[in-house]
């Protein structure tokens, strides 16, 4: 499947199958996005859709987005900000306030630093998928499972030592890898 980025220069074009495959692509994760504001699924559908309905609208001004996948999600919080108005508009004053509350949180969301902590979790997974077998199953422990270095030595039936120099190995790889990636 291309890149978002690929698909926008085809959507551009006026490509549908494109614009299909982009839809299909992102659609899960902006109606899951939606929801967390709107709070049901039949206003985050609505949202969704009207989000790329107006990406197509658009389409001839996308490759002038320097962020296209950043544009989608703020064309999705505006629409989402918009359904939580209205409905703010219709419910009583002791309901405004949760209300309130989601709008703010909505406006003060920025896609760009969204996108740019996924894509730094992308990176940080690619590399410990590529760690040699014990040091992922070392690191695996003691960082998603929090598990202490000694926890981690008795359940891997190894010494504390050991355990202490793949987890500092880690810390110094990854340090390099990410200095490598980021410049």
């Amino acid at each position: 499947m291309k890149s978002v980025s690929e698909q926008i220069q085809a959507i551009v074009q006026g490509d549908e199958k494109a614009f299909e495959q982009l839809v299909e692509m992102l659609y899960p994760t902006l109606f899951f996005f939606v929801k967390e504001f709107v709070k049901n699924a039949e206003d985050a559908e609505e949202v969704t859709q009207d989000t790329f309905l107006k990406l197509w609208e658009k389409k001839k001004t996308l490759d002038q987005q320097s962020n296209p996948r950043a544009y989608i999600f703020t064309i999705a919080k505006n629409y989402a900000l918009i359904k939580l108005r209205n409905k703010k508009r219709r419910l009583k004053d002791h309901q405004f306030q949760e209300i309130d509350f989601e709008i703010k949180i909505l406006e003060s969301y920025n896609p760009e630093t969204i996108l740019l902590a996924e894509e730094t979790r992308d990176i940080i997974n690619d590399f410990i998928r590529n760690l040699p077998e014990q040091r992922k199953k070392v690191f695996t422990l003691c960082r998603k499972f929090g598990f202490t270095n000694k926890e981690a030595a008795v359940n891997l039936g190894l010494s504390l030592k050991t355990i202490e120099t793949h987890m500092r190995l880690v810390h110094r790889d990854l340090k390099e890898f990410l200095t490598k990636e980021v410049y």
